[in-house]
């Protein structure tokens, strides 16, 4: 929780969650204002896929879940805390975000809604070689991204890639969405595959009620890197 005021700490429940906390002044968010964690998730998982015919699997292997009862301070949470918002994909042209579809900055039809700028030419991204380029909506009212991306040089993979919504979007309550995504190579029947290992959302969402504080949501998938290895391998 977040943008935290004198009317919000005074609710019964967040007054139990400021007694655990000895200084909550001293725990701070990417902006450098207090937040108070109340809520984490932790799921480790096999995720199995097909590609034709397309299947989709998850087996859950371990589930923690800690925090307090957020229903009681924001209702909608369970909406947000039941969305998939970590299975985004930059190659698809669409990417659905809390019900909205955003244009990728990659997608087939780039040159309608953005802008671009080549900020360094053959920057190196854990020792790969990648153009860094910078990109913006080419209309402000458009649902596209601001952000960075790390194209690989010669066979033009997407490396790594950092997005950010702009302020003109119409999402109930929501004041920011900030994806960062890295992608690592495997090598399928000679050619190279470049697979996401990290992607990481962050949801930054306003006060609904005047009474209210505003409310951090930090989603982080990995991909194992032993299961990685053994990919490469298979795929060899």
């Amino acid at each position: 929780i977040d943008n935290i005021t004198e009317k919000f700490r005074e609710k019964k429940v967040v007054n139990k969650i400021l007694s655990l906390l000895d200084s909550i002044e001293k725990i701070k968010g990417d902006d450098g204002k207090p937040i108070i964690p109340v809520f984490v998730s932790e799921v480790l998982s096999k995720r199995h896929y097909r590609r034709g015919p397309q299947r989709k699997k998850e087996e859950i292997i371990k589930r923690k879940i800690t925090g307090t009862c957020l229903t009681k301070i924001f209702p909608f949470i369970k909406d947000l805390l039941g969305s998939s918002f970590i299975e985004i994909n930059f190659y698809d042209s669409w990417t659905n975000l809390i019900s909205k579809d955003f244009v990728s900055p990659i997608a087939d039809s780039w040159r309608v809604f953005y802008d671009y700028e080549l900020q360094i030419k053959q920057d190196t991204i854990k020792g790969v070689l990648c153009d860094r380029i910078n990109f913006t909506p080419k209309r402000p009212e458009d649902l596209a991204f601001f952000g960075t991306m790390w194209i690989t040089v010669g066979s033009a993979a997407l490396k790594q890639i950092e997005v950010t919504t702009t302020e003109n979007i119409n999402l109930n309550f929501i004041d920011k969405i900030k994806i960062q995504q890295s992608f690592t190579p495997i090598l399928q029947n000679q050619d190279t595959v470049w697979m996401p290992e990290k992607s990481r959302m962050v949801i930054d969402i306003g006060e609904v009620k005047d009474s209210w504080a505003g409310l951090l949501v930090k989603t982080l998938l990995r991909i194992r890197k032993d299961l990685l290895h053994f990919l490469m391998k298979v795929f060899k």
